[in-house]
């Protein structure tokens, strides 16, 4: 019917050149309206044959399209509507631009030979905003899913980037397809019906391939980020930008960042494509600007991209705040103008003689002609196609490329230009140094003498500075030191059981605290004498840094007879099994002085805790404080846990 319908405009062209204006009007209406009427009438009831050994079916030019402006029809409506109503796609792809009305497409199929192996119909346009699939097979309707990136990811029928439901072709007979489809974006339909084996093998390579992609644009991300770490050079800053944005629009587009990045945010992956779109542009007219020289100075170049650079970033807030319908228009078009005005600007500084100038150049040409094709094929201009899908990830890769190799050659030629400065700087200093060597050598005495009485008094400086941190150091350890038993005194304690708390605070980790009275203590000092129990305090002191092992372990004297462990990230039994130690360290003890002969015992008190947000640090204390006062109360001699 193609071949009948160029014919027949064939006709019609003859007919306008030999009969006159008025004449070919009459007669190409006439060829129309029949050409239409034969197209209709061969396509009205026409099932298409379905091939069950071919991998592969394009379902595209099969498709019918009736677009319901209202949006008010069911599934019963649609069936009921008549066969002139429906409109075939005249190409072999479906695009029809931008349009937010709901389409519905028609597939009618007739299953001749049946097939056990599954099959899976994909919709390979990742940004359709709803579709909802029906199927009528042998008169029975069965609605197989809806889906749609305004629906979340796990949602799906299929857990895939593109739009996949599986059928059973395992009967023969009539099988009649309904697509409901509504968006905000291109209305496109990319329909095929994969064996499922087939479908996997293709989607390895495809994978493959894409991989190849986002690995290029990772490794060049890395490695310019490295570069720019290292360099501190706002150009860079701008490309990773650049290529970020770029990465992300495509993983967009492509629907990865759907399914791999933000699978529960739907309206970010509603927003996505426009919100990178823009984003991408920004940063261009950034790079663009700090690239080429434009940044602090005047000019018509230099104000363009700066107004540019203006609109842009404002056209990215407006993609983030504006319905995607608007947003997508705004970013498209920005995407189109922008590579046209930052390669007019690099062409203006290649004129110059730059050669990273020329390299831009030819960076933004690539990407700016996969751009506009990209453009153009949203808006229905051109037949959307596999390639026009991809060419601006392959002009991407490329400009990404090339953009590198313009950022190593600026950096040469900066390079060049210091090295230059540096060898007319040498010069000028020679002869600098040569003038001034007369008066060096008058002052060369004059200088030795002052330096070595700075080196003097410096020495003797640094010396008072050294004894002055001895004894800093020497004065904060006796501050921080009890007189008596040599261990820490209350103050350390309570600074670093403040530290350690927070610490544990921080970390989610157990702080366990021992308390330990000496028993009877009173009763030993009025029999023996305050002497022999300062001797008691000092020994029992020795037995517990003795009986701690772990460097973090910390020990004090908590105030009269009592001394204070802290154990960081030691549970209850760690804390019990330290403490019966000490105290079976005590109870060994064979202390003599003068006459007297003094066994020692000791009651101690345990407690352990995570401590949180709302904890007072003074809690574990008084816990272990209860516990201590159990194990007195018990006979004394014992270990007790709170």
């Amino acid at each position: 019917m193609n071949l009948l319908y160029s014919q027949l405009h064939l006709i019609v062209d003859s007919n306008a050149a030999i009969g006159g204006l008025v004449i070919s009007r009459i007669c190409r209406s006439f060829w129309l309206v029949v050409c239409g009427l034969l197209l209709v009438a061969s396509h009205v009831g026409a099932r298409t044959p379905v091939d069950t050994t071919q991998p592969v079916i394009d379902l595209q030019p099969l498709v019918d399209v009736y677009v319901d402006d209202a949006g008010h029809l069911s599934l019963e409506d649609v069936q009921a509507l008549p066969p002139s109503v429906w409109r075939q796609s005249i190409d072999d792809r479906v695009a029809l631009g931008f349009n937010r009305a709901v389409h519905w497409f028609k597939l009618d199929l007739l299953v001749e030979q049946p097939s056990l192996e599954g099959w899976l119909l994909e919709l390979s346009y990742p940004l359709i905003d709803q579709v909802e699939l029906f199927v009528i097979q042998n008169g029975k309707v069965m609605r197989s899913g809806i889906t749609g990136d305004r629906v979340e990811f796990d949602q799906r029928p299929l857990d895939h980037r593109n739009f996949l439901f599986p059928l059973a072709l395992d009967s023969a007979g009539e099988l009649t397809l309904y697509l409901q489809v509504q968006t905000d974006g291109a209305m496109e339909l990319p329909l095929h019906l994969w064996q499922k084996n087939a479908f996997i093998e293709a989607e390895g390579t495809v994978l493959a391939l894409q991989s190849m992609y986002f690995g290029l644009m990772i490794g060049m991300l890395l490695y310019n980020l490295f570069i720019f770490l290292v360099l501190r050079d706002r150009s860079y800053f701008w490309y990773l930008g650049v290529t970020a944005s770029i990465m992300l629009f495509q993983a967009s587009l492509h629907g990865f960042g759907f399914q791999y990045l933000w699978p529960g945010s739907v309206w970010w992956q509603d927003q996505s494509v426009a919100v990178m779109a823009a984003s991408s542009s920004a940063f261009t007219v950034l790079f663009a600007r700090s690239f080429l020289g434009y940044t602090g100075t005047r000019g018509l170049g230099a104000d363009g991209l700066k107004w540019l650079g203006v609109v842009s970033i404002a056209i990215v807030a407006l993609t983030v705040l504006l319905p995607y319908q608007y947003a997508i228009r705004l970013a498209a078009g920005l995407g189109a103008i922008t590579p046209i005005l930052v390669m007019a600007a690099g062409i203006s500084k290649w004129r110059t003689g730059s050669l990273s100038a020329r390299y831009f150049t030819i960076a933004w040409s690539v990407f700016m002609a996969a751009t506009v094709v990209l453009v153009l094929s949203k808006f229905g201009y051109i037949p959307s196609s596999g390639y026009t899908e991809n060419a601006q990830q392959i002009g991407s890769a490329m400009e990404v490329l090339l953009l590198s190799i313009a950022l190593a050659q600026r950096f040469s030629e900066e390079r060049s230009k210091r090295l230059e400065a540096q060898e007319q700087a040498l010069i000028s200093e020679r002869v600098a140094r040569e003038a001034q060597q007369e008066i060096a050598r008058t002052q060369s005495a004059a200088a030795e003498r002052l330096e070595h009485r700075v080196v003097e008094r410096t020495a003797e400086l640094q010396s008072a500075m050294q004894q002055l941190s001895e004894a800093n150091m020497l004065l904060r350890n006796l501050s921080s030191l009890d007189g008596l038993t040599g261990v820490h005194n209350r103050r350390a304690f309570d600074e670093r059981f403040d530290l350690e708390w927070r610490r544990s605070q921080r970390n989610g980790t157990l702080l366990s605290l021992l308390l330990i009275d000496i028993d009877h203590f009173k009763k030993l000092n009025d029999s023996a004498g305050h002497l022999a129990g300062d001797e008691c305090l000092r020994q029992v002191a020795d037995c517990i840094k003795d009986s701690i092992r772990r460097p973090p372990d910390f020990c004090a004297r908590f105030g009269g007879e009592e001394f204070v462990v802290i154990l960081p990230e030691t549970d209850a039994p760690g804390a019990v099994h330290t403490a019966n130690r000490i105290r079976r360290s005590i109870e060994s003890l064979d202390i003599r002085f003068n006459e007297h002969s003094l066994k020692l015992t000791a009651s101690i008190g345990c407690c352990s805790l995570v401590p949180q947000a709302d904890d007072d640090l003074h809690s574990l204390i008084e816990c272990a404080d209860k516990a201590l006062y159990a194990a007195k109360g018990d006979g004394r001699n014992l270990v007790k846990v709170a």
